[in-house]
């Protein structure tokens, strides 16, 4: 009783924390993947004057776990400065703050939703409460389409190559405007388990894919192995995810039935 009372009254304070911590050790995993790549080209008589950044493979995990948050960040018009701001002996700048501060704010109204879920009749209840809704309805469909914009525009032409993160994005992309138009209110739980799940099962699995792919190559080249090992391991994290809410679903539609 106590651990169903804790799973649903404080994932809104969970989530959160939980999420912004990981989203801090993968980025600090991506900078050190770079500084381990300038450390092997400088001894290799090699110089670069910018950092390495398609080599922060954790920190591409964490943007693809977060993509909204970051999808945030990187569009914010404009952000005070605040330079020379130690982060486990990086420098982190305004927006990767930002970017941890909406990883924050995005995980506590996914716990919030998780806690006490929408109700229709809390759509129309009053003026106020519907547009509110209406509100953050339009919110989740134009950040759905804006990671969808963003994801198409780092499309590797001329062969239109969809990659790992960029899928990811375009998932999370799927979610914001499926949502904006069809909210999970409770009385969708089960058809909003069975898309979440799917659509889990289904980047998972492309992601493993390119991943491994990607895994081969390093392997046939004799590259450093480590950068592919992170997004195996997502996609399997999201196919292992999907499956397990498919089967949850399953299993409650069944109990349902029985009853």
């Amino acid at each position: 009783m106590a651990v169903n009372t804790l799973s649903e009254k404080h994932l809104r304070f969970i989530l959160p924390v939980f999420m912004t911590l990981l989203a801090m050790a993968l980025v600090w995993g991506g900078e050190v993947q770079i500084e381990r790549v300038e450390e092997r080209m400088m001894t290799m008589g090699w110089e670069r004057d910018s950092p390495l950044r398609e080599f922060a493979v954790e920190g591409e995990v964490g943007h693809a776990l977060n993509a909204p948050a970051w999808g945030l960040a990187k569009h914010m018009p404009y952000l005070p400065p605040l330079r020379h701001i130690a982060f486990w002996g990086s420098e982190l700048n305004e927006r990767g703050i930002l970017y941890f501060v909406f990883v924050a704010v995005m995980w506590h109204l996914v716990g919030v939703l998780l806690d006490k879920g929408i109700s229709s009749q809390s759509l129309t209840n009053a003026t106020a409460s519907r547009w509110k809704h209406a509100f953050a309805r339009t919110g989740l469909a134009a950040l759905g389409i804006m990671l969808w914009h963003d994801a198409i525009l780092d499309l590797q032409l001329p062969q239109v190559h969809v990659d790992w993160s960029q899928a990811s994005i375009m998932g999370w992309g799927v979610i914001l405007m499926v949502a904006g138009a069809f909210p999970p209110l409770s009385s969708r739980k089960r058809i909003w388990r069975v898309f979440l799940g799917s659509l889990g099962v289904v980047v998972g699995v492309y992601n493993t894919r390119e991943a491994i792919c990607g895994y081969l190559t390093a392997r046939s080249l004799k590259l450093d192995l480590s950068f592919s090992l992170p997004p195996i391991i997502w996609g399997s994290i999201l196919v292992i995810a999907g499956v397990c809410v498919l089967l949850a679903s399953r299993r409650k539609a069944a109990v349902r039935e029985t009853t």
